[in-house]
């Protein structure tokens, strides 16, 4: 005997799979599901390194700064789901991530590991926002690394990294923003030839014999006649099998 699943389960299920699109709404559900995935593993992730900070780590400042982060991504994610402004959502998304990769490079994360959520910045940047913003949210977190850097360059930051460390990553992360931007472009490329196809494929074709018989009755309009018998000779040099005799 099979038991049906509770409603708010399925609601849940709902809003995470189709991020509170509508049943009809086929256009916006890949979109919002990305962006509603996304921010939940952000919001977990930060959940529990921040409970992590401050119960193990006795770092109880960056513990409640990451879980103010995973509350503001929470709110941010409801926000899509009464909205449905992908885009506004998405921006949102991935400044929280970058201030929070600007955090760990201050602040080293867990025992100097916060160096690696990096890597996780050019997958969010480009799967949610596309070839070209994507490129230019990389160019933000490069940009603004090196600022970082700079000022502790000069003495009015700390950084919990030095500069072979920073350089190394940030040329790590260079290889794999490349990487991930020549496929995006594949990708993209692939989809638009698809949709192209489509289009073709649902127009109405003439007929063989409907397009030849009208050229040519164009070609030979003073001669009656001449129309079928082109179509015929048309036919027989193009499929001579199929003739019958």
């Amino acid at each position: 005997m099979s038991t049906r699943p509770l409603p708010w389960a399925e609601r849940l299920w709902s809003a995470v799979r189709y991020g509170g699109a509508s049943v009809g709404d086929m256009a916006e559900r890949p979109q919002l599901f990305g962006v509603t995935v996304f921010s939940l593993l952000a919001m977990v992730s930060l959940a529990l390194f921040g409970t992590l900070q401050i119960a193990a780590e006795h770092d109880p400042r960056l513990g409640y700064l990451e879980l103010a982060g995973a509350c503001a991504i929470a709110l941010n994610a409801l926000a899509l789901q009464a909205t449905h402004n992908v885009r506004l959502a998405t921006h949102l998304y991935l400044l929280a991530v970058l201030a929070f990769l600007m955090l760990m490079l201050v602040t080293g994360g867990t025992r100097g590991t916060g160096a690696f959520w990096f890597f996780v910045f050019p997958v969010s940047a480009f799967f949610l926002a596309g070839k070209k913003a994507g490129l230019y949210w990389m160019l933000v977190l490069i940009l603004s690394s090196l600022l970082f850097l700079g000022l502790a360059s000069a003495d009015i930051i700390s950084l919990a990294y030095n500069f072979v460390e920073i350089r190394q990553l940030l040329l790590s992360v260079g290889v794999v923003t490349i990487g991930i931007y020549a496929y995006q472009q594949a990708r993209e490329r692939s989809e638009s030839l698809i949709r192209s196809d489509s289009k073709n494929s649902t127009k109405p074709r003439m007929s063989f014999w409907r397009w030849c018989r009208t050229s040519c009755v164009r070609q030979f309009r003073p001669l009656p006649g001449s129309a079928k018998c082109c179509c015929m000779a048309m036919r027989a040099s193009w499929a001579p099998s199929r003739m019958i005799t």
